[in-house]
This record gives C-alpha cells, sequence and structure tokens, in this order.
C-alpha cells in the first residue's frame, strides 16, 4: 500500500471509532475438556473498546422468523455490534454492553483490510 493510501485508511477507522458511542467489555470464551467428550465453557474479561450497537434481522439461525425459547415460539433477534478494528473478537465470545450480554456468532475479522469489527450477535442476558 501507498502511503497515502495508508493515511486515508488510517483516517476512516479513525472516524468510525469516534462515532462509537458505547463501551463494550470483550470476554474471551475458552472450553476446558472433562476427558471424556464433554467440556465446560467460560469466558474471561480480556478488555474494554469502544461500540456501537443495532439490530440486523428478526431471523432465526435456519433463516425463519421464529425460534424455541424454554419451549416457547419466539421471534429471535440480531444485534450488530462494531468495535474498532484493532480488537481481538472471535466466534463464541461475548460482549457486555451496559445491562445487555451479546454472543458473537460471525464477524469480519478476515477480512484484509477492515475499518472496524463487525459482529453479528444473540442476546445472552
Amino acid at each position: 500500500m501507498t502511503v497515502r493510501i495508508i493515511a486515508m485508511r488510517d483516517a476512516a477507522r479513525a472516524m468510525i471509532e469516534s462515532h462509537m458511542r458505547g463501551t463494550a467489555v470483550i470476554y474471551t470464551y475458552s472450553r476446558t475438556s472433562d476427558g471424556i467428550g464433554g467440556g465446560t465453557a467460560s469466558y474471561t474479561a480480556s478488555g474494554t473498546v469502544a461500540c456501537s450497537v443495532g439490530v440486523i434481522s428478526m431471523k432465526a439461525r435456519g433463516g425463519s422468523d421464529e425460534g424455541v425459547h424454554q419451549g416457547l415460539l419466539q421471534a429471535v433477534q440480531y444485534w450488530f455490534v462494531t468495535v474498532p478494528y484493532s480488537a481481538t473478537v472471535t466466534s463464541n465470545d461475548r460482549l457486555m454492553v451496559g445491562s445487555a450480554t451479546y454472543e458473537v456468532l460471525d464477524t469480519n475479522e478476515a477480512e484484509q483490510d477492515r475499518l472496524y469489527i463487525g459482529c453479528k450477535c444473540a442476546v445472552v442476558t
């Protein structure tokens, strides 16, 4: 990349981050094996970053507008949480924004010259 393109990319990243009005605590996912095929999931706070949160859809993972939760048919809502490009967030991590906790289902972290990390999330609490 040329110096000018790098400067433009960095300016775009700074502009995007300046519009992130919230704060997210990143909880990194890890799984400890129990030795017999199962395991225990745990989450460790690994950092705090600026963020913005918005609704992206009302679709269940299979593509319908409904899901089953505690034996009841309910709408499933996905959220898009944007964090700075320098953050480390992967699938299965959790983001706590205010009193809401979101589980990260997917991210754009594989994009080479991303301007931000976009996280498709589901609400946990």
